[in-house]
C-alpha cells in the first residue's frame, strides 16, 4: 500500500543522503497496491516526489558541515528497471507538454513545502526520447523523432537537463546523437553487466583449453553452475523469459536483459569464478587471449606472455562503456 511504501522508500532516501550519494532519483511514477492504476497521475507522482526530497533535506541538514547536498532527478518517464522492448514502433516518445506540466507541479509542491533550495539542486528530468532494448532487440535512437523533446530543452529551468533511462546497447553514433540532442545523462547498466558474463564465458572455454593440457585441475563448470542456481531459483528471470523451455535457457545465457547478473552473488557461483580464475592463474595464455579478447589485441611487451582473468574481465567491461564515454567527452 502506498503509505507503507512511502514510508519504506522515504526511509531508503534518507540513508542513501547519510551513505554519501549526492544524486538521488525521486522515482514516484508507479502505482502502489492501493492506487488505482499501475502508473500514477503526474499530480500524486509530483506530491510523493516532494515527500521524498522532504526526508533528503532532512537528514543532508543533520550532515556534517561541508558535505555536500543532494542533487535530485525527477520525472514519472520511467520504464521498467532492466529493459522492456516489444515493439521498437510502439515506443510513445514523451511530449513537451508532458515535460512542462510535470515541471509545473513539481516546482509548485517543492516550493509550498518550503523546499525552494532543493528545487535549485533538481539537476534532470527523466524523458523518453524513443530508446529501449529487450531480449534480443534494441530500439535505436532516432533523432527526427525526438526532435520536439529535443527542442523543449532550451525551455528547462536552473540546471534541469534530460536523463534517459535504457540507453543500453545503443550504438556508439546513436549516443553521440542523443547527448548533441541533449539527452546528455545516459543510464546503462545490463550493457555492462552483459559484457562481464561474456568474458567470464570466453574466460571458461579457455579454462578447458588450459586444462587439457595438464594431468589435473577440476574445472569450475561455471555455466553448469549458472544453470542450477538459476533454475532453483527462477524468481529474478521468470517474468522475464517466455517460451519453450529450450528458449528459456537460450536467454538465461544470451538475453540482453541480462538476468543472470541477479546470481553472481550467490556463494555457488562465487566459489565457480575463483576456481575459474585459480585455474587460469597466473595468465591466460597470449594466444588464447587473442582468440578470445580481440579487444586486448596489441598488447605492450610485458604483457606478451599473458593477462590475468581479471584485467581481461575488466578490459570487456570498459570497451562496453568506451561508446558513452565518448559521447559525453
Amino acid at each position: 500500500p502506498a503509505a507503507a511504501a512511502m514510508a519504506k522508500a522515504a526511509e531508503l532516501a534518507r540513508q542513501c543522503v547519510a551513505a554519501g550519494f549526492t544524486k538521488i532519483h525521486l522515482d514516484t511514477g508507479f502505482g502502489c497496491s492501493d492506487d488505482e492504476r499501475p502508473t500514477l497521475a503526474p499530480e500524486i507522482a509530483a506530491e510523493r516526489a516532494v515527500a521524498l526530497c522532504r526526508s533528503c533535506e532532512e537528514m543532508a541538514a543533520g550532515l556534517p558541515a561541508g558535505r555536500p547536498r543532494p542533487l535530485y532527478v525527477i520525472g514519472a518517464e520511467v520504464p521498467l528497471p532492466g529493459g522492456a522492448l516489444k515493439e521498437p514502433e510502439g515506443i510513445l516518445i514523451t511530449q513537451p507538454a508532458e515535460v512542462a506540466e510535470f515541471i509545473h507541479l513539481a516546482e509548485t509542491g517543492f516550493r509550498q513545502a518550503g523546499l525552494a533550495a532543493a528545487w535549485q539542486r533538481v539537476l534532470a528530468v527523466i524523458v523518453q526520447p524513443g530508446v529501449e532494448f529487450g531480449n534480443e532487440g534494441v530500439a535505436r535512437y532516432t533523432p527526427a523523432r525526438a526532435r520536439a523533446l529535443s527542442g523543449f530543452h532550451a525551455e528547462l529551468p536552473g540546471i534541469m537537463t534530460y536523463e534517459v533511462h535504457s540507453t543500453d546497447y545503443q550504438a556508439a553514433e546513436s549516443l553521440a546523437h542523443m547527448v548533441a540532442d541533449h539527452f546528455v545523462l545516459l543510464k546503462a547498466g545490463p550493457c555492462l553487466t552483459n559484457a562481464f558474463r561474456e568474458a567470464v564465458f570466453a574466460l571458461e572455454e579457455i579454462e578447458f583449453e588450459v586444462l587439457k593440457t595438464k594431468r589435473s585441475g577440476v574445472p569450475s563448470d561455471l555455466r553448469g553452475v549458472m544453470e542450477r542456481q538459476m533454475v532453483e531459483n527462477p524468481s529474478y528471470w521468470q517474468s522475464h523469459y517466455r517460451g519453450a523451455e529450450a528458449q528459456q535457457r537460450r536467454m538465461r545465457f544470451s538475453s540482453r536483459l541480462d538476468r543472470i547478473r541477479c546470481y553472481w552473488g550467490f556463494p555457488a557461483a562465487q566459489a565457480a569464478l575463483k576456481r575459474l580464475q585459480r585455474n587460469l592463474a597466473p595468465a591466460v595464455p597470449a594466444e588464447l587471449v587473442s582468440k578470445y579478447f580481440p579487444e586486448s589485441c596489441g598488447l605492450p611487451s610485458k604483457e606478451k606472455t599473458g593477462i590475468d582473468a581479471s584485467t581481461l574481465i575488466h578490459r570487456r567491461i570498459r570497451a562496453a562503456l568506451e561508446p558513452y564515454a565518448a559521447a559525453c567527452r
